[in-house]
């Protein structure tokens, strides 16, 4: 039996990837002893260098033109995200994907972006709205490696890389069908680019996400980490049969 008989590839992304959010009774809000002044300038910075961090890298941005900015949103330790569907609702955030208890992956707007960053000047000099961004610990970019999985980073960062990876691409849950139409056929059109290939067609997770399975070289990596239409890179896993 030949190597490549041998090894079959294992195409799959755990489905524990996207949490959903059951809905249940809102949580009353817990008092935050904070300087509004103080936290509200430390939110504002963070909105201006996730715009900043998204505009720089716009060119592999394949929701550059639906309109939408994709990060990421922290609450205060002991909060959980799926206790604040006012605070979600109120600040015109879209839950996308939940990565722990109290970090989420979110998404809005240009315009619902900007009136964000208006209410939160506001906030940070007169308290108002303190109901809701008192609950809000921070806000950060989500691009660049952290989407890689632990195998797919200890690849990149040892020795000898790869000229080439064989990866899965888990696009942003929660696009609708047009939506993820047009990002598909323009990730697609980027793995041509840089003299990737496309292999097999798109699956799907359980909540109906698609996961595209492609062979990039090793150096346009960043330019699919700095896409904000993809939740996660994996390595594809080989199962080697006996």
């Amino acid at each position: 039996m030949t190597t490549n008989e041998q090894q079959k590839e294992h195409v799959w992304i755990p489905d524990s990837e996207v949490t959903r959010i059951g809905k249940k009774p809102t949580a009353r809000g817990k008092s935050y002893d904070k300087d509004f002044g103080v936290h509200g300038a430390k939110l504002g910075e963070s909105l201006s260098s996730i715009k900043h961090a998204i505009e720089k890298v716009v060119e592999d941005d394949s929701l550059a033109d639906i309109d939408l900015m994709v990060f990421k949103i922290e609450l205060p330790e002991g909060e959980k995200i799926k206790d604040k569907s006012q605070l979600f609702h109120a600040t015109g955030l879209e839950i996308k994907a939940v990565k722990t208890e109290r970090t989420a992956i979110v998404s809005t707007t240009k315009d619902r972006f900007s009136a964000l960053q208006r209410k939160i000047e506001t906030y940070s000099r007169r308290g108002i709205g303190q109901t809701y961004y008192n609950a809000i610990d921070d806000f950060q970019p989500y691009i660049g490696s952290e989407k890689n999985s632990n195998s797919l980073q200890k690849l990149v960062a040892s020795r000898e890389i790869p000229p080439v990876v064989d990866v899965q691409l888990m696009l942003l849950p929660r696009l609708d069908q047009h939506q993820y139409q047009t990002v598909v056929e323009k990730i697609a059109a980027k793995v041509l680019a840089y003299h990737g290939k496309v292999k097999d067609k798109s699956f799907y997770l359980s909540d109906n996400t698609p996961v595209l399975r492609a062979v990039i070289p090793s150096t346009a990596l960043t330019h699919f980490e700095n896409d904000s239409a993809i939740y996660r890179i994996e390595e594809t896993d080989f199962l080697v049969l006996g």
